[in-house]
């Protein structure tokens, strides 16, 4: 047995070297130690063993604690750190002392922070997340972070208002407001030394007072302007009569504040009329005037000169002859003004028209006493006595083209028994003129007597009229001579007739009987249709003869080529499937559209090579069978060959059935 031995635990300051422990005593001869788990340089702790052994001994085990310890750190806040108001936290410094066995500031981590708070004041530093790593302690040493104030400016608006009108609201404006603030604490007073009544000039806005713990206030002053007031000053309008005074000039303010009743300066006011003006409107100006409170606007205005009135009067019992010009009317006047005389007067009075018998009021005409006068008329009554008629003077015979209504005279020349011409108007009687009949027409005339022309012995006028023959129509026209072929379609609209014709538009058209291709076609209200259920396969132009029969018996006659297009065989369309199912919807396939043309033929045949359908009758259609036997579903093979063209087109066919 080993005895005297001791392992005692142990402990060491984290200093960056390895650690270990050792055992106490001696050891006897003949016996060695070996150590395990007995090293270790991070702070912690760790069993260690020591086993010593020997030939002659009982192993005796040992163990012991392995312990280091974390160093210590000092971490120190930078003094002195500080911020202004509204500005984001700077990164916290320090100084940091401690560091063991070549460590440095690599073995931290985090931040400081600081007591909580944004107004201006001293703040704790604290320690915050700032750590080390497990082989040391951190003892901090805090330091005060100061928030000082921030610099504000309070700016007194610029204000204006217009002489006479009320202060305005005075207001201010903040520079450098932050932290959302909107206002200080306590927000300065403002003043001016402007009053409502004050007159044109700049007055100063003054602020006074304000304060905020966290903003070092800076006032600044600003200005009221007082501008001039707009004032019209307005000349009055005014007038007067044509030889009267001027009357007295005057103007009207338009704009007055502040109990003011007139400017300072007033304006003159002056006009060029004078007592001799004429009718008119005359400018009456303003020039001048001033006023140290008033923006002033002059507007003239003008002086209506009006016309002074003239009593015109009309003569009694002024009369004539039914036919005979009208006398010179005759009149008095009275109410001329300035000198003026009858020497100013022109023109002539006039009646309402007329001269039937009977009375018309005389009118005052043209009679003008010029521009400085209007007149006051006062009319009386023109009478005119009747004419008998003794002689009818017949007109000469007229010529009229055929369908053509005459122009027959509005008016006969009479003779009365005083011997006066007149021209009187006349209502002819046309129930005897036909002027689709060529010939010669005598018609009576009844004169129509205005009121005072007397005819007693009721003389009528007579005219022999003539009807010309009518030319034979000019030309037949046709607006489209083609159409375009469409199975199933057997009537089909080609074009528009026409007649040229300068006499009549009444005319019949028809096809001249059975000439040329006439068969095929027919008109129907002037328009040619093709009407034919005929293919005329291979054909593409048509002969036509058509005839045109006027209302006096002309006959003209007119040939015209028609073109017939048709699909071109590549452009023909060829369906690739049907469904021969008998629903009635696709139960057949063919190539109708080859029916146009000659010596085409369609084929179908089976993959094999084997041909289940032909035909050369481009209606006949397949019905999906052959020789009597449903064919079955698949692809099929099909040619169409037109003789007339020498083209051949191939494809694939696909028979479904559902």
């Amino acid at each position: 047995t080993i005895t005297g031995i001791t392992f005692q635990d142990g402990s060491f300051v984290f200093d960056n070297t390895q650690k270990s422990l050792a055992i106490s005593g001696n050891l006897p001869d003949g016996t060695s130690v070996a150590y395990a788990n007995n090293s270790r340089t991070n702070a912690g702790t760790q069993q260690a063993t020591a086993t010593i052994t020997g030939a002659n001994y009982v192993t005796l085990v040992l163990t012991a604690d392995l312990t280091v310890t974390p160093a210590t750190l000092t971490i120190t806040a930078t003094p002195e750190q500080l911020k202004v108001y509204g500005e984001a936290d700077p990164v916290f410094s320090y100084t940091v002392s401690g560091f063991a066995g070549g460590d440095d500031e690599n073995i931290l981590s985090g931040q400081l922070d600081r007591e909580a708070g944004e107004n201006v004041g001293s703040y704790t530093i604290g320690q915050g997340s700032l750590v080390a790593n497990p082989n040391y302690t951190i003892e901090f040493v805090s330091a005060d972070f100061v928030i000082v104030k921030k610099a504000l400016t309070i700016t007194a608006d610029d204000k204006s208002k217009v002489y006479g009108s009320e202060i305005p609201t005075l207001t201010f404006s903040y520079t450098g407001l932050v932290n959302g603030d909107t206002q200080v604490d306590t927000e300065p007073g403002i003043t001016t030394t402007a009053i409502a009544g004050s007159d044109v000039g700049t007055y100063p806005i003054v602020l006074s007072g304000g304060s905020d713990d966290n903003y070092e206030i800076t006032l600044v002053d600003g200005e009221l302007e007082v501008t001039r007031a707009d004032l019209t000053i307005s000349a009055d309008d005014l007038s007067r009569v044509y030889g009267e005074e001027n009357p007295v000039l005057t103007f009207t303010y338009t704009g007055l504040v502040n109990g003011d009743t007139q400017v300072t300066t007033e304006p003159n006011i002056s006009t060029t009329a004078n007592i001799n003006s004429n009718v008119g409107t005359y400018p009456i100006t303003l020039s001048g005037g001033s006023d140290a409170n008033y923006e002033i606007t002059l507007i003239g205005g003008t002086l209506e000169i009006s016309q002074a009135t003239l009593k015109i009067i009309a003569n009694e019992d002024q009369s004539k002859i039914f036919g005979t010009a009208d006398p010179v009317f005759s009149f008095t006047a009275s109410g001329f003004a300035a000198g003026d005389s009858e020497e100013v007067l022109s023109g002539s009075l006039t009646r309402d028209p007329g001269e039937a018998v009977g009375i018309y009021p005389i009118n005052l005409g043209s009679v003008s006493a010029g521009e400085n006068y209007q007149i006051d008329f006062t009319g009386a009554d023109f009478e005119i006595f009747p004419a008998i008629i003794e002689v009818v003077m017949q007109p000469d015979g007229v010529e009229t083209s055929w369908a053509v209504n005459p122009e027959l005279p509005a008016t006969v020349t009479v003779m009365t028994v005083d011997g006066q011409f007149l021209e009187l108007p006349v209502t002819w009687n046309l129930s005897g003129l036909v002027v689709f009949s060529r010939g010669d027409y005598t018609l009576t005339g009844t004169i129509d007597l205005p009121a005072g022309i007397l005819n007693p012995d009721a003389l009528t006028a007579e005219i022999v009229v003539t009807v010309l023959p009518k030319p034979a129509p000019e030309d037949i026209l046709l607006d489209n001579n083609s159409y375009e072929a469409a199975v199933g379609e057997n009537f089909i609209a080609v074009g528009n007739l026409s007649v040229i014709d300068p006499f009549d538009n009444q005319h019949d058209i028809l096809l001249a009987d059975l000439a040329l291709d006439n068969v095929y076609f027919e008109i129907i209200d002037g328009i040619l249709f093709w009407s034919s259920a005929q293919r005329a396969d291979g054909k593409t132009e048509f002969d036509i003869r058509v005839r045109v029969v006027d209302r006096d018996g002309n006959i003209i006659e007119k040939e015209f080529t028609i073109f017939r297009t048709r699909p071109s065989v590549d452009n023909i369309e060829v369906f690739n499937s049907f469904t021969p199912n008998g629903d009635g919807i696709n139960d057949t396939w063919g190539v109708e559209e080859l029916r146009f043309y000659t010596g085409s033929s369609v084929q179908v045949f089976e993959r094999s090579g084997k041909r289940v359908f032909y035909t050369e009758d481009p209606d006949v259609r397949w019905d999906g069978t052959f020789q009597g036997r449903e064919l079955p579903v698949g692809t099929y093979y099909w040619v169409i060959q037109v003789k007339e063209t020498g083209e051949t087109r191939r494809g694939m066919l696909n028979l479904i059935r559902k």
